[in-house]
């Protein structure tokens, strides 16, 4: 409930599950955070 709520407030916005991580996704799966960060700027370059 809590991410559709922050989805539809902000249309921009992409939900990516990270598998194995906790609260601090950026620092429990950093790679993986890394990754989907990246391939979202360049969905988003232009």
């Amino acid at each position: 409930e809590g991410v559709e709520d922050f989805l539809r407030r902000a249309p921009h916005a992409e939900f990516a599950d990270v598998a194995g991580a906790g609260h601090m996704v950026a620092g429990d799966r950093n790679e993986v955070f890394n990754q989907a960060v990246l391939e979202f700027l360049a969905r988003h370059r232009d």
